[in-house]
């Protein structure tokens, strides 16, 4: 036999042994390299969604927080209006309302007839009394564009009813729906209110925009409606 053949599986020995090192030996530096930058990729994928998540929710929040506080503001001014007017003892002798483009006066007969127990003579209640002189019978609305606010006093001064607020505006309509400035005319306030959101959309980078509408009926106002022969059938 051939020395050669003695040595032969000695050599194929060796070869495995060391194809088994090289298979155990784990990933090259490349395939690590190559691993890293696919995880890398993934992980910075995930956290610009959290990210872009993250600023939605926190946009949508301000948002709603905003409407909160602007429906707050419109009820308060939606109701003083509906009471525009109001004269169950006589007739007043000033006008239900006032109008102005960001604000508007009210007159309401509404209160007054109890003393005040605290001895502020404003704070009169109970049925009307025929005067104007107790706390929500003048409400002034208005809005100041420097500081974004709309302020609102019903007898005590002007106190803040909103913050960062882009706008109030007032329209003022008659009987037929044609708008006027006549107080005497007045039968129905359009209030519109808009704010821009704090912070901008990441996607777009465009501040969105909240507007808030209330059309009220002046009650006091209503003997002319039935009585306009322009909508009798």
């Amino acid at each position: 036999m051939n020395t050669m053949d003695y040595l032969k599986p000695f050599r194929d020995s060796g070869s495995s042994s060391g194809e088994r090192r090289r298979s155990s030996a784990g990933f090259t530096l490349i395939e690590m390299l190559i691993a890293f930058a696919i995880v890398g990729f993934v992980m910075g994928a995930v956290l610009m969604i959290l990210s872009q998540s993250q600023a939605a929710y926190v946009t949508q929040t301000e948002q709603a927080e905003q409407m909160q506080k602007m429906r707050i503001a419109l009820d308060q001014i939606t109701r003083a209006l509906r009471q525009a007017g109001n004269d169950p003892l006589k007739a007043l002798t000033v006008p239900p309302v006032v109008p102005g483009q960001s604000s508007v006066l009210i007159h309401a007969d509404i209160s007054g007839s109890v003393p005040s127990t605290t001895g502020n003579p404003l704070e009169r209640t109970g049925d009307p009394d025929g005067l104007l002189n107790s706390i929500y019978e003048v409400v002034t609305v208005s809005y100041d564009p420097w500081n974004r606010q709309i302020l609102c006093d019903v007898g005590y001064g002007s106190q803040i009813t909103a913050k960062e607020v882009d706008s109030l505006t007032f329209t003022y309509y008659d009987i037929n729906g044609a708008i006027t400035a006549d107080p005497a005319r007045i039968t129905r306030v359009k209030v519109t209110m808009a704010a821009r959101a704090a912070r901008a959309d990441q996607m777009t980078n465009h501040h969105s925009t909240v507007t808030l509408e209330s059309d009220v009926f002046i009650r006091s106002q209503a003997p002319q409606i039935f009585s306009d022969p322009n909508l009798e059938g």
